[in-house]
């Protein structure tokens, strides 16, 4: 299991807009530590200025678990809620490149495909 976070981070730290800088951007004080944590936890850890998560974070998501697999012809379904930046063209034809389909939660599920995001997500959103 994986968990991914997303934070927001300085401004400064985001000049370059590009996803592959943001991984581990929290600030110069905790990057060393919060690299220990993704390197040795399988934690995922994404910063950008609004600490909302987006697309570019989507298809590093996808990149991260699908796009290195032993078996990439074989077909991924994964289930993702309704949100926006989940369902962008970019994301849904990044998936289809990856032979991951997508398919969505449909709306006030939540508690039922995913009761995490209802009990341990909700006290952080």
């Amino acid at each position: 299991m994986t968990l991914s976070l997303c934070s927001r981070v300085p401004r400064q730290e985001n000049q370059q807009n590009n996803p592959k800088t943001m991984h581990f951007a929290m600030g110069l004080g905790n990057q060393r530590g919060v690299k220990s944590i993704s390197f040795n936890k399988s934690t995922l850890i994404y910063g950008n200025k609004t600490a909302w998560w987006n697309t570019d974070l989507s298809k590093n998501f996808l990149e991260f678990h699908f796009a290195k697999r032993e078996n990439p012809d074989e077909k991924i379904i994964l289930l993702w809620d309704d949100f926006s930046a989940h369902w962008t063209p970019e994301v849904t034809n990044y998936a289809a490149s990856l032979n991951v389909l997508l398919l969505k939660v449909p709306l006030k599920y939540t508690y039922v495909c995913q009761p995490a995001d209802i009990s341990w997500n909700k006290p952080f959103k």
